[in-house]
């Protein structure tokens, strides 16, 4: 899909400013963080036995001692929140309920086959993966093909190297000396009704959520077999995707793609899925394959686990194609990503799903 941008004739400062606008630390913490007040289905009321739940680390993801404490801290209040470092410790996952991965992580083998097992034995997950990132202090996107999209993909889950712009876009403010204002920023889709999954419960108290630089989510036509899909969030029909190199300066002026454009102008453009979730049985990404071993040398040993697990019992998988949007500096001024966080991990932890 080709698609055009047209410069806007603002000076060199003020577009500086917009950029710092979106990128600057706005603060690192929520001064209230957002608390349930009601435990999760599988908390235990005669022991307060609180379920745990594990952010993979170790590979450059998101923490939750640096950009996700205010996530962090949304859940500590009926969930034990830990890091699993599977480099180690290889049974980590064994004493967790869910798992999270933020980012777009380069995993060894031998730990994504851990992270299978643990989905095959009834384990949940939930992906946010950047199919785009975005270097410090640059405003131009590029892909990054890890092993972690490899790996989702074989689960039906394909994160792409894109980026979705919607003319439904979020305000984002700026200030340039005296002067005050605020740009929507397309880069920045924000979905609402009926692009949200209203009757799913990961989403069903929520108006909007803002998807910062998000990448589209497919879904593979051959996941079926009694697996349950539901597309969590879209973007409008007034949207379209550029590939993951491209310019995110906000002081551009965004124009749908000249084959399209009559389209996209009037609502009935294509919708991206930018969050999906499926529940039902997977087969390993493993069966018939061989585990790479790095022996720490160099070198690689092709191994075949004897207990290995080829199809899974019944589990259920979050797929975003985006973890920046629930960065501590982001959830400031989009505070109903948090909302969508923690209803996610009840989702997936809860037994009664």
């Amino acid at each position: 899909m080709r698609y055009r941008l047209h410069e806007m004739k603002t000076s060199p400062a003020l577009r500086a400013v917009i950029i710092v606008a979106i990128l600057v630390v706005v603060s690192l913490l929520f001064t209230n963080y957002f608390v349930r007040d009601d435990p999760p289905a599988n908390f235990n009321m005669t022991t307060g036995e609180r379920p745990a739940v594990g952010f993979l680390t170790g590979h450059g993801e998101r923490a939750i001692g640096t950009q996700y404490r205010s996530v962090a801290a949304a859940l500590e209040g009926n969930y034990e929140v830990r890091e699993v470092n599977l480099a180690d410790d290889t049974s980590a996952l064994a004493e967790i309920s869910t798992l999270v991965v933020a980012g777009a992580p380069d995993v060894p083998d031998a730990e994504l086959f851990e992270i299978d097992q643990f989905l095959m034995r009834g384990g949940r997950a939930i992906f946010l993966l950047d199919g785009t990132v975005i270097a410090p202090g640059t405003t131009r996107g590029q892909a990054d093909q890890v092993n972690i999209f490899d790996f989702v993909r074989s689960y039906g889950f394909t994160v792409n190297s894109d980026l979705v712009l919607d003319e439904v876009g979020a305000d984002v403010p700026f200030r340039s000396g005296d002067t005050t204002g605020a740009i929507t920023y397309p880069y920045w889709p924000r979905v609402v009704p009926p692009n949200l999954s209203s009757g799913h419960p990961v989403i069903s108290d929520l108006d909007a959520v803002v998807f910062t630089w998000t990448s589209s989510v497919a879904i593979s036509d051959e996941m079926s077999g009694g697996l349950e899909t539901t597309i969590l969030a879209g973007s409008s029909g007034r949207s379209w995707t550029v590939p993951a190199e491209s310019d995110l300066d906000p002081g551009q002026t965004f124009v749908p793609p000249g084959d399209d454009a009559a389209e996209i102008r009037a609502g009935i453009g294509p919708s991206y899925p930018l969050a999906v979730a499926v529940t039902g049985e997977f087969t390993s990404a493993f069966a018939g394959k061989p585990v790479i071993v790095e022996d720490g040398e160099g070198g690689v040993e092709f191994t075949e686990p004897p207990d290995a697990i080829d199809r899974g019992l019944e589990t259920q998988i979050i797929v975003i194609g985006n973890a920046r949007m629930f960065e501590d500096v982001l959830l400031v001024q989009n505070p109903s990503n948090l909302v969508l966080f923690v209803n996610a991990i009840d989702w997936l932890t809860s037994p009664t799903h």
